[in-house]
């Protein structure tokens, strides 16, 4: 078997939102902001890939790599296993599809609280030392069935090398999966974006990283 690494294309995007939706739930943040997943399970499938759709359709500004298996036993012999979402320098975030009044699997008020802690985290950490003028690894996340197959680090080091040849420090928060990964490749934590805890959710905490080519 191969892993073949590149750019997302809008007839991977059902198999992107498999993913997302097998994975993240295995990510604190992910159960915190959509408590009702399980209960609205077309809402979460249906807004996940639009916020998919909305990053392929954005390309000058996002990158969408995809990690595929190739040479598969059995009768399907490839498949995408894999994906990472990139913000390039200098642009917005995506419209985020958690603004949706009829969204039913999200927690407005802890969508709220999660990205007021990001957005304060980002500022501090990432912002008031590097402007905008860095590229941010929105997610990095792998089909739980394929995990430590080497995927993510082959995605991860797309994206290092891209920043490297730009001369581009590297940001992101790690959740509990991807944090192993990101240290052993080189990324300083410099952070945390903290969510304090309710009588009814756990508190989070997620450590902002950076790369910089310099320092490794």
């Amino acid at each position: 078997m191969s892993l073949v690494i590149r750019p997302a294309q809008e007839s991977d995007l059902d198999c992107m939102t498999d993913i997302c939706t097998e994975a993240f739930p295995l990510d604190p943040q992910w159960n915190y902001r959509f408590p009702y997943r399980l209960q609205f399970p077309k809402d979460h499938y249906e807004y996940t890939r639009m916020y998919y759709a909305d990053a392929l359709a954005d390309s000058t500004s996002h990158k969408v790599m995809v990690a595929k298996m190739e040479d598969l036993p059995g009768s399907v012999k490839s498949r995408v296993i894999a994906l990472s979402l990139w913000r390039m320098p200098g642009v917005a975030d995506l419209p985020n599809p958690q603004k949706y009044a009829s969204r039913r699997d999200a927690s407005p008020s802890r969508v709220k609280a999660f990205m007021d802690s990001r957005n304060e985290t980002k500022r501090k950490c990432f912002d008031q030392k590097y402007g905008d003028y860095y590229l941010n690894l929105v997610q990095l996340v792998t089909r739980p069935f394929f995990a430590r197959q080497g995927a993510a680090t082959k995605l991860l080091q797309w994206g290092m090398e891209l920043a490297r040849s730009n001369s581009w420090p590297i940001v992101l928060f790690a959740g509990p999966v991807g944090l192993p990964l990101y240290k052993k490749l080189g990324f300083e934590e410099v952070g945390v974006l903290h969510v304090e805890r309710t009588p009814s959710t756990p508190a989070l905490d997620y450590p902002a990283m950076v790369w910089e080519a310099s320092i490794t």
